[in-house]
């Protein structure tokens, strides 16, 4: 019909926009998924527009910087106005799922591009001059062009310079120097720590954890924990503070410690890979955490229907490594069985590896050269595995001394 209106949501649209200015780091995920010319309202389209060029120089986003530049290009009334721009920051207060909303704005641009065209061709066949076709290859261009949508992030690296130059590239401190020097954790790495059960995995993340509070960045860390409720997870932390056994921790805990453990935050509870990232999102926004460690990775969901449990796995770690773009994320992961049987861990003993092995910058493997017996209370040697990083070298090992009564982790001189 004629006078039928277009397909688009305003909602989706708005919340995209209010969601950038929400969160910052949102947008390294939307402009993957749309374009400025895929927002069906022009002012939304100048709005995108304009946010794209203050954020790709590195220059942080609100609502005053995005009007004096508005200002500055004499676009704030197309945009809007003010009170557009007003209403969007409110907006961004119920933007939980800014990916989600962007996937929305992506699905009725294409719906208007599948009608543009479908119009094009049957105009062309009413008119009956050229051969149908002729009609088809003519239009074919268009729909291998729509069929690309989505595979957006495409940029020469004049235009991504000043983006590159003003990266931050600090690592996040493990408390563990060779290993910060070897292989370090930047802004941006979504890392995987695996082991077989019971290899001190989530003891050697607990540290990480309490190193990264406090020796380099006065910043918080968020702690998913399926596998303990979040007062073993406090208890496992001051073992190690204290270099007590996790039965005989001190009831007295120091004021410093406690000032620095409001600044780790555990959640047990919550096991939906998109209402986790959208709470990391948000603590983020407020300065409340920049490391993110999810213990186990196995163990979460998504909302999303899958076929396997590959594509499950698949789905989560494409999530994760989305929200890596914001501040990094470690994964702890569960090797299969086979890794037992062929001595040594490697990538391919992962399990469901699927995307695994390629979504990850950074892979670490937890081994004991001698496997310590059961119920063993002295300390033995850990080997840390660096199975892979995209910024260093590989397949080399790191020695640690697992002291199995403290549950700690200490470098080998």
């Amino acid at each position: 019909m004629p006078d039928q209106v277009p397909p688009h949501s305003e909602n989706a649209e708005q919340a995209v926009l209010g969601g950038i200015l929400w969160d910052n780091g949102a947008f390294n995920e939307v402009r993957e998924i749309i374009a400025g010319r895929d927002f069906y309202f022009g002012k939304n389209r100048l709005l995108f527009e304009c946010m794209e060029r203050i954020l790709q120089v590195g220059t942080d986003l609100d609502a005053i910087i995005l009007r004096d530049e508005l200002e500055k290009t004499g676009n704030l009334e197309k945009a809007g106005g003010p009170a557009y721009l007003e209403q969007l920051v409110g907006y961004a207060m119920t933007s939980a799922n800014i990916p989600h909303h962007a996937k929305i704005v992506s699905q009725k641009s294409q719906q208007r591009e599948i009608i543009m065209i479908g119009q094009s061709m049957a105009s062309a066949a009413m008119q009956d001059r050229e051969e149908p076709s002729m009609i088809i290859e003519s239009h074919r261009s268009k729909i291998d062009q729509l069929a690309l949508v989505g595979h957006r992030g495409t940029s020469s690296l004049l235009d991504c310079l000043p983006r590159a130059l003003s990266a931050p590239t600090s690592s996040i401190a493990t408390g563990f120097d060779e290993l910060d020097n070897l292989c370090p954790i930047l802004p941006g790495d979504l890392a995987m720590l695996s082991a077989q059960t019971s290899f001190g995995k989530t003891s050697f993340a607990m540290q990480i954890a309490w190193q990264a509070m406090w020796k380099k960045q006065p910043a918080g860390v968020m702690i998913f924990s399926s596998e303990n409720p979040d007062w073993k997870v406090c208890r496992r932390m001051l073992s190690h503070i204290q270099q007590r056994s996790y039965h005989t921790v001190s009831q007295e805990v120091e004021g410093w410690v406690k000032a620095r453990m409001a600044q780790i935050f555990v959640d047990w509870q919550t096991t939906d890979v998109e209402k986790m990232i959208s709470k990391c999102r948000a603590d983020h926004s407020m300065g409340l955490i920049h490391l993110v460690i999810v213990d186990l990775f196995g163990h979460c969901s998504t909302s999303e229907r899958t076929r396997s449990e590959n594509d499950r796995l698949g789905v989560m770690i494409r999530k994760f490594k989305a929200l890596s773009n914001t501040m990094p994320v470690l994964l702890l992961h569960q090797l299969n069985r086979e890794a037992e049987k062929d001595g040594r861990p490697a990538l391919r003993h992962l399990r469901d590896s699927g995307h695994l092995e390629q979504a990850i910058q950074i892979a670490w493997f937890l081994d004991a050269p001698e496997k310590p017996q059961m119920g063993n209370r002295d300390p033995y040697q850990v080997d840390l595995i660096i199975a892979k990083q995209s910024t260093g070298p590989r397949d080399f090992s790191i020695p640690f001394l697992f002291r199995p009564s403290t549950l700690t982790f200490e470098e080998r001189q």
